[in-house]
This record gives C-alpha cells, sequence and structure tokens, in this order.
C-alpha cells in the first residue's frame, strides 16, 4: 500500500461532507486493518477519536505487511530509536535498513542500522513549514527503508513546454515481520503539536520521582556488602552527591532473580537501612530474563504456563543478554574520556555511571585529585540545576514537550539546525555541548536565531545568534549557554543527595532579550508520591521580566502544595543600565535590596533577598 503526504495533499484526502469539520480540527490521519479485513482509512481529531472512514483495496497478506509512505517536502527525518547512528535518519536505499528488534548488546557498532536496547516505531519528518509524524503500530520485528530524494525535478510525463516542478520528497517503507496495519499520521503543524497527538496515543511521560533525576551509581558486581557501604562512604568522603546505588545480577542466589546470596549480602535490610538513614536508595536489577534452572521453582512455573518467548519452533527462546552508561559499561575510559563523559551524563535527563565486572574500578575518586575535582563540579552542578530539570519533566507530563529537543525544535526555521547532533536544547532556555573529541582546546558552537541573544554560562559573556562560536575549553568547562528571554532556577547548593536540596535557597538566573523582556517557571511538590496528581499538592510559578520589573505569580491556582522554598539571589544577564536602586514590592520600605552591578559585563546580582516562593512579589530594577 502507497500514502502521499504532503501539506497540500492532507484536505485532499478529506471525504467532501467532512471537508470543512477536518479543516477547523485535522489532528491526525490513520491507517488501520484488522485481520481478514481490507485497509481502511480514517481522518480524526484527537478529541472526537473518529470521524469518518475510506475502504481501501488491499486484502489481507499471508503474513508480512507494509506500507510505502511519500513525504512531499521533507528531506529531514527523525526518530526509530534506539540506533547509535546520526540524528538524522540516513538514506538507507543502497545500505542496510532501520531494524526495529530489541537486543541487550553487550558491545555496538556506532553509525549502524542496528536495533539496541529499545523500538519505538515513531519517525518525525521536518522542513520549514511544518512537522509531522508517522506511529507505525506493529510490535513485530519491522524494517524501515529510508529514500531522500531531495532536489526538485521535472515530472517527465507532462507534454513538452509544461512541465511543472516536483518538491522534495522522502519515501519512507515500513515493513513488519506480522500483525496488523495500524499507521497514524500526525499532523503537526509544530513539533509540540506532533509530540501532543504522539502523546495523546500513546500515554504522557510519567512525572518521575526527584531521586530518579539525581546521580545513580552501579557497577557489575559490588562484591558485597561491605563494598557497597565502601562506595556509599567514598561519594561523602569525596563530597560528591548521590541518590542510588545499583546492584547488578551477582547479588542473587546463583543469577536467580528475587533472591539473595546469603554469603555476600546476609543482611539485606541492613544495607537498605544503612541507606535510607542517608537518604538514598538501593536498587537491585531485574531484567527480563529468567535462568534455565529445572530445579527453581519460578523457572518451572514459568515454563509450565508457557510465559516465555518462543523462537520459529515453538520451542522456549533461550540466549544470552548483556545499557548506555557514564564512563561506558565496557572497557576502560581513560581519565579524560571519563570526565568528557561526565560532564556529557550530567547534561543529560538519567545520570548513572556502571560499568562491568571485567573493567577496572572506576568511581569518581580513583583518577586523582584532579579528575576527582572536575567530576565533583560535574555532578554538583546537575544536583542545583535539579528545580530546572523537574520543570521540565512535568511539562513532559502535561504538554508531552520532550525534556531535551534537538535545535531544530526550538529553531524551525532555522535550516542550520536541523542536522546538528552534538547539541541540544535542554529545555526552551539552556543550549548543551558536550566535549566529544580527545586533546581539543576549542569547539565549534553553533548558536542559532538571528534573533536570540545567548549568554555563556560560564563567563555570562552574551553573544547574538546566527553565528558560530569558535570557543576555548579546557577539561573543566564544557559549553552551556542560555537563551536570551529565559529565568533558569537554580538551588544555591545541593548537599549530599535530592533530600538535601531544600535547605538550599533558589538562585533565578534571568536572560534577557533584545527587549529586555523574560519568562520562566518553576514546578515545586513533594518530589516523591502521587500527591499532585491524587489531591492537587503541586505548586507552578511563573516568572516574567518586562519594562524593569521581574513579577512572580501564581501559574496554576489549582495547586495547594505548601512550599518553604526561598530565593534568595536574582542574577539578571544582559542589562546595559539601572536607571534606579532594585527595590521589592510588596516589601518593607526600610530594607534596601543588597546589589551588585557590573556595568561592563551587564549582571546585575541582588542577594539577601529571602523572598517566599509561594507568595507573589515583584523585583523592579
Amino acid at each position: 500500500m502507497e500514502v502521499n503526504v504532503s501539506a497540500e495533499s492532507f484536505e485532499s484526502m478529506v471525504p467532501g461532507d467532512f471537508q470543512e469539520k477536518f479543516k477547523k480540527n485535522h489532528d491526525i490521519i490513520f491507517y488501520r486493518r484488522q485481520r481478514d479485513k481490507a485497509v481502511s482509512q480514517y481522518f480524526a481529531s484527537l478529541e472526537t477519536l473518529v470521524l469518518t472512514d475510506r475502504g481501501a483495496s488491499l486484502e489481507l497478506c499471508p503474513s508480512s505487511v507494509g506500507m510505502d509512505l511519500r513525504l512531499h517536502g521533507f528531506n529531514h527525518t527523525y526518530g526509530l530509536p534506539e540506533h547509535a547512528d546520526t540524528l538524522v535518519l540516513k538514506d538507507t536505499s543502497v545500505t542496510e535498513a532501520y531494524r526495529l528488534y530489541n537486543l541487550d548488546v553487550f558491545g555496538y557498532d556506532v553509525n549502524s542500522r542496528l536495533g539496541l536496547y529499545g523500538s519505538v516505531p515513531f519517525l518525525l519528518a521536518h522542513k520549514l513549514e511544518r512537522t509531522a509524524g508517522v506511529f507505525w503500530l506493529n510490535a513485530s520485528e519491522t524494517l524501515v527503508d529510508v529514500k531522500y530524494n531531495p532536489e526538485p525535478n521535472e515530472d517527465e510525463d507532462e507534454p513538452p513546454g509544461k512541465k511543472s516542478k516536483i518538491l522534495p520528497q522522502t519515501d519512507v517503507r515500513w515493513i513488519s515481520e506480522s500483525g496488523t496495519i495500524d499507521c497514524f499520521i500526525l499532523l503537526g503543524p509544530t513539533a509540540a503539536q506532533v509530540f501532543s497527538q504522539y502523546a495523546q496515543l500513546t500515554g504522557y511521560q510519567a512525572l518521575p520521582p526527584l531521586f530518579s533525576l539525581g546521580y545513580h551509581q552501579c557497577r557489575w558486581n559490588y562484591e558485597d556488602e561491605a563494598d557497597v557501604k565502601a562506595v556509599d562512604a567514598g561519594f561523602d568522603l569525596h563530597g560528591i552527591p548521590y541518590d542510588v546505588i545499583w546492584l547488578d545480577i551477582e547479588h542473587t542466589n546463583g543469577k536467580r532473580y528475587f533472591t539473595w546470596d546469603s554469603e555476600l549480602f546476609p543482611n539485606p535490610t541492613e544495607l537498605q537501612h544503612h541507606l535510607q538513614k542517608k537518604n538514598r536508595k538501593l536498587v537491585v536489577i531485574s531484567d527480563p530474563h529468567i535462568k534455565i534452572d529445572p530445579d527453581w521453582p519460578l523457572y518451572c512455573e514459568a515454563k509450565e504456563g508457557g510465559h516465555f518467548v518462543k523462537n520459529r519452533e515453538g520451542a522456549v527462546y533461550e540466549g544470552t543478554c548483556w545499557p548506555a552508561d557514564v564512563g561506558g559499561f565496557v572497557q576502560d575510559p581513560d581519565p579524560e574520556l571519563l570526565v568528557r563523559w561526565y560532564q556529557a551524563g550530567a547534561l543529560q535527563p538519567f545520570f548513572r555511571g556502571h560499568s562491568a565486572k571485567m573493567t577496572k574500578r572506576r568511581e569518581p575518586w580513583l583518577f586523582g585529585d584532579d579528575v576527582t575535582s572536575v567530576i565533583r563540579s560535574a555532578v554538583q552542578d546537575r544536583y542545583c540545576l535539579l528545580p530546572y530539570w523537574y520543570t521540565l519533566f512535568h511539562q513532559a507530563h502535561t504538554s508531552a514537550l520532550p525534556p531535551i529537543r534537538p535545535l531544530w525544535v526550538e529553531f524551525p526555521s532555522d535550516t542550520s539546525t536541523f542536522a546538528v547532533e552534538n547539541q541540544y536544547m535542554i529545555g526552551d532556555a539552556l543550549l548543551a555541548c558536550p566535549v566529544t573529541d580527545p586533546g581539543v582546546t576549542e569547539v565549534k558552537v553553533l548558536l542559532p536565531g538571528s534573533d536570540e541573544l545567548w549568554y555563556d554560562t560560564n563567563t555570562t559573556e552574551v553573544h547574538k545568534g546566527a553565528r558560530t562560536l569558535d570557543l576555548p575549553v579546557t577539561l573543566n568547562t564544557v559549553p552551556v549557554f542560555q537563551r536570551g528571554g529565559t529565568v533558569v532556577p537554580r538551588r544555591a547548593g545541593c548537599g549530599s543527595n535530592t533530600a538535601d536540596l531544600q535547605q538550599h535557597p533558589i538562585t533565578l538566573t534571568v536572560a534577557l532579550d533584545t527587549k529586555g523582556n523574560a519568562d520562566g517557571f518553576l514546578y515545586l511538590d513533594d518530589g516523591h508520591s502521587f500527591s499532585y496528581r491524587d489531591q492537587m499538592q503541586f505548586c507552578l510559578r511563573r516568572f516574567t521580566m518586562r519594562a524593569g520589573k521581574l513579577v512572580n505569580s501564581c501559574a496554576d491556582d489549582e495547586g495547594s502544595f505548601v512550599s518553604e522554598d526561598k530565593v534568595e539571589s536574582v542574577v539578571i544577564l544582559g542589562l546595559n543600565s539601572m536607571k534606579r536602586k532594585p527595590k521589592l514590592k510588596p516589601g518593607a520600605p526600610k530594607t534596601a535590596v543588597k546589589f551588585e552591578f557590573d556595568a561592563k559585563r551587564g549582571v546585575l546580582t541582588l542577594t539577601g533577598l529571602d523572598l517566599e516562593i509561594q507568595k507573589d512579589w515583584e523585583i523592579i530594577i
């Protein structure tokens, strides 16, 4: 079956009696074929499920199913995780197709279309005028071929002298080994709308507990209870915060899940209590496999119940099994690579160090004081930024915007961003460019947007957008820029884990845009329960900077969470001049605001504010 998708053809595909309604709310087109039936085409709004259906001619095939899509005007496609490949999907017309088949790969090749740990049959396509998505709902092994036809060409079927131009297009072929055709075309037209449409089909991102966004430490395997306690103490001794320590499979009795090795871990309850007293968590690995052991009741029960995956002969599938980890699971990184890996991991949603048992130990303090210091700084920076990260995950939970995004999602009209893969946005405010090459003293950083201002978070230096910087770097620095027009909340300190964060006040970094404006949010709840959902125990605050006035106001009056957090300092970047001394409203008339203004750098720092985050207030500059 072949389907043509273009901005121009969306409406022409709709039956006449639904034209007007479809124009008003055309969220999605989807194709569905149930067993022994023809393919049907549906046009739907995500509020009304199904509007109409048109029968098509394709009958049920004996086994495999497939569909060809022609994406008119698109020559950048993304998605189909998980693969160790480029951000933009490659043309596979003369190479291997993208394979969606879950594998636990011990060591994998880069620039490969081989499927890894997860398979998400979701493809994004982007061009200047539109973002669209394709969701191929099929759980069987799937191959996806991508062919780009990037250059406009003339239609050879037209008579001489009347040849018309044909836009570039991308052809995408989906082939699954079995199942039904269940294909959803998400019409956007913006990336944010595509993410929302996809989430309404599959579910929204769960709001994770705050501790899960902290640092995790793992190894295959820590030897015994004494080893675990020694590693835990090592983090305290070296002042490196962490929240979770993981035990790999060797904690079990002979690799039998849901058991403990009674010699190595004789007191697992006491070990957990030891960590809980320090507000830390213990996680034991539980992979989706069961040891083959005829004497183990769990294995026998599962086999007799027919619960195991079968091979093509109908017998129980047996195999060996071995995730992406800071420092790399296999081999031994040198100190520079380990540092760069920690710096990059600290700027990713999930942050865990992990390694295989045949590798050298690599706790952060084992590579000398200089390396320990840099890693400590990266981890501490991560913890200080957790108020922003947690706010981003709340945004993902409610609106489906991913916490980290390709540059083109925030700058959809800037073609220079469409293929950038060594930089990304953390939310809409921070641009990260982890250093991934050895021995470099300078990196190139693209700062998109002709109307944008970008502030180097290491120096506060401001740069105009639509340019590429040659930025000096050392082992201690990683390029991160705050976008003008944003407000980023941070903690002034971090302690030893996320439970200590509330002891540290909040600092707001206000980066002004070319008009002197800025906006941002802060989301707070208890960080661990479902009270935010069941009892509306949350707090969402909005920060706006307009005409020299920073305002803190309630962004959702349904929230009833009582927060004791306070804003202790505010840093305003990009302030050209000061007309008056800063003052608070409301505030004690005799209370002067402590401030320092660096006119050369354009930075105003306000300290000692002690402003309750949950109350409305203004700071007038």
